[in-house]
């Protein structure tokens, strides 16, 4: 009798975490994962070259990500709950530097987030933030998706190198323009 009250109660509880797991999109490309079909195939292509090059001068890995919205991954909480557990289980960035870099959209919540590894500390938060306010939402609010994106990866890379200049190179960014 026991052992099926604990056979039941082990039973309960696997189905209850199953339900409750966290489903992520799954991680196609290094670099571009267009979920939400918010670019086109050249321009997913530019996107690609652009991050390709920062990762190949400086080692950097930077994922860009859209979604429609993120309940079709069983999300409910915040963006940056799932940005923070997406960053993580997708592994982005150098494991032992921490420095990855994710740009999640998330179309129909009308949410972004611009996540950063652990290993820039909090030297980035108000350039994100910035960067956010400045170079992203103003394309977004006219519904020009692409170009917001375009514009926000060029602006992110360039905080980068401007706050990590002992880590990389500024004159990389320069070079690809």
């Amino acid at each position: 009798m026991i052992r099926t009250i604990a056979a039941a109660g082990i039973c309960l509880f696997l189905s209850l975490c199953a339900a409750t797991a966290q489903n992520y999109p799954a991680d196609v490309d290094l670099h571009v994962n267009d979920y939400a079909d918010l670019l086109t195939d050249v321009q997913e292509d530019a996107l690609r070259t652009t991050l390709n090059g920062f990762r190949e001068e400086h080692a950097v890995e930077f994922t860009v990500l859209t979604v429609n919205q993120l309940a079709d991954y069983g999300h409910q909480g915040s963006i940056e709950s799932f940005a923070t557990g997406l960053f993580n289980t997708w592994g982005i960035g150098d494991a032992a530097r921490n420095d990855g870099l994710l740009l999640l959209v998330a179309r129909f919540d009308r949410a972004l987030r611009i996540e950063v590894g652990s290993g820039y500390g909090d030297r980035l938060n108000t350039p994100m933030k910035r960067v956010i306010d400045a170079s992203i939402v103003p394309y977004f609010r006219q519904d020009n998706y692409a170009d917001g994106i375009r514009v926000g990866v060029d602006a992110v890379i360039i905080e980068v190198l401007r706050q990590n200049t002992d880590v990389v190179k500024a004159s990389w960014f320069e070079r690809m323009r």
